[in-house]
């Protein structure tokens, strides 16, 4: 899908035949769409988008009314893209660091959870794209290194990388290897695994 660059993410955009994937890409075209019907030309996209001003997307999801997905950017940024149109239709200032992770409510999407490098974490509505309510802090960010050999250095930094949300609660996991339910009212009833 992006050659010898990193496919972040994926998701199906039906039952089992068009996958979106987001990656790191040299032309800004870091959306990409692939109906898997078409076997002769499965490593060719269907068709591209150029999401965050032509930035690097790391997740992405299909949001409730199944014709946009949501991307969210390295550079702090969701980008929604109409397929319809199979363009970006808005690029919203979300975060200021990279979005690591995101997700669409169950059962219902109405919501849409972003997850940062930062250790923030979004809630926002899944229709109008307002924001709904923010989590600062809800992991450390913490600093992962290799070392031996002569190798040793600073590899990534992480802070939430994983979220989960439903009506009633929220899971988020963190580079700081602790997963937290949050209940009704976000710090009410919180639980640290």
């Amino acid at each position: 899908a992006f050659d010898n660059r990193r496919a972040s993410d994926a998701i199906f955009l039906d039952e089992s035949r068009v996958i979106a994937v987001v990656g790191e890409c040299t032309l800004g075209y870091s959306l990409r769409v692939y109906d898997i019907r078409e076997r002769s030309n499965v490593s060719r996209p269907t068709w591209v988008a150029k999401v965050h001003s032509g930035n690097e997307a790391r997740c992405l999801d299909l949001l409730e009314d199944n014709v946009r997905i949501a991307t969210g950017g390295t550079d702090g940024t969701v980008s929604v893209v109409d397929i319809r149109t199979r363009g970006c239709s808005a690029d919203l200032p979300a975060h200021h660091d990279e979005i690591t992770c995101m997700a669409v409510e169950n059962p219902r999407r109405r919501a849409l959870v972003t997850g940062c490098k930062d250790g923030s974490v979004k809630i926002w509505d899944a229709r109008t794209l307002l924001l709904l309510d923010t989590i600062n802090n809800a992991h450390a960010p913490t600093r992962h290194f290799l070392s031996g050999g002569g190798f040793g250095g600073l590899m990534a930094t992480h802070g939430v990388t994983s979220v989960c949300l439903s009506d009633r609660s929220l899971v988020t996991g963190g580079g700081d290897g602790v997963v937290r339910i949050w209940g009704p009212g976000w710090g009410d009833g919180m639980q640290s695994l």
